[in-house]
């Protein structure tokens, strides 16, 4: 007598059924962490190169601006949501606009990174006050005057989706996941 190797069709179909049940229960949990971890993803990007443009104008002495800008070449005119992209850049004259040429009084600005647009998320918007288009670092690494926060969206349809990022009047960032405002 042969042995039958394999698997029936009655035997396929009742793993399939298992499965199909197993992948529907996980979903949306799934669709929950992966919008959770694009926020934290998003947020920790802003807040690495906040860090960054901190450290260069401490290092180089100069001033460094990290700014929102949608080309990777230019700041952008107004304030609106940082998904768009940011670069940052070495600001030699202080001007927040990112000079291709020297002038007689300072040489021309260096782009030292930039972020592209990142399409997974909806927006990175401030919470409250006047939205930022962009910090200025001094020398000494203190970006005086920027007090606020940010909130990173990835989907506003799913709970916990959301990272808010307090920026303080040092120019300090740090993400704050399931808080609704940040200290004074």
């Amino acid at each position: 007598m042969r042995k039958n190797e394999g698997v029936t069709l009655i035997e396929l179909l009742v793993v399939l059924v298992v499965l199909a049940i197993l992948i529907r229960l996980a979903a949306p949990d799934l669709r929950s962490l992966l919008v959770r971890w694009a926020a934290d993803t998003a947020a920790a990007s802003l807040a690495d190169d906040f860090r960054y443009a901190r450290s260069e104008a401490i290092k180089r002495n100069d001033f460094v601006t990290i700014c929102r800008s949608a080309d990777g070449k230019s700041c952008a005119g107004q304030a609106g949501s940082w998904h768009t992209g940011w670069l940052v850049f070495v600001d030699h004259d202080s001007d927040g606009a990112v000079d291709t040429t020297a002038s007689s009084s300072a040489p021309p600005d260096e782009i030292l990174r930039v972020q592209q647009s990142l399409s997974w998320i909806d927006a990175m918007l401030p919470l409250t006050g006047n939205p930022e288009k962009q910090f200025k670092f001094r020398p000494n690494g203190l970006a005086p005057g920027y007090l606020g926060n940010l909130v990173v969206t990835a989907s506003a349809s799913v709970p916990g989706g959301t990272v808010l990022l307090c920026v303080s009047a040092t120019g300090r960032i740090q993400p704050r996941p399931g808080q609704v405002a940040c200290a004074s």
